[in-house]
């Protein structure tokens, strides 16, 4: 037992101390490194759109922004959807809606669906977008183009 031990630790010890090569000497570049295209989908469903919304959103606030405040500007088509992306989201990133804040998610409606983008003051952080393709607005009964 204490061999296996022992083989464990010399093991770890020779995988960190690979690790530590990968990393180049020096400052990182300044700006983005990878530019973030945003997150976009084609979905049958409001509820799909929806949750897609939620997920993306959901992932980027735990990952780079848990637990902050975020202020809503919407247009009037986009608001009840855009508040309710946020709120699903904030249950898992501990995010709350705030009257001001420097971090506001932005939504609007576009043809068929929604496109929320996330700023801090006038720089964007993250974008989503999704469309319903259905032959049906489920929400209005009315019947939408095809595109």
């Amino acid at each position: 037992m204490r061999v296996l031990h022992l083989l464990l630790a010399a093991a770890g010890t020779a995988v960190l101390a690979a690790g530590c090569s990968c990393i180049p000497p020096g400052q990182p570049p300044p700006g983005a490194i990878v530019a973030n295209p945003g997150s976009s989908g084609t979905f049958s469903t409001r509820q799909a759109a929806r949750n897609y919304l939620i997920t993306s959103l959901a992932d980027y606030l735990l990952t780079n922004r848990p637990g902050r405040e975020i202020m809503l500007d919407c247009d009037a088509g986009a608001l009840a959807e855009t508040a309710a992306v946020l709120k699903a989201a904030g249950m898992v990133s501990g995010v709350t809606p705030a009257i001001q804040s420097d971090l506001r998610l932005t939504g609007r409606t576009v043809p068929g669906g929604w496109e929320l983008a996330l700023y801090r003051n006038d720089a964007e952080l993250w974008r989503g977008a999704a469309v319903v393709t259905t032959a049906v607005n489920q929400d209005r009964g009315q019947r939408q183009s095809p595109r």
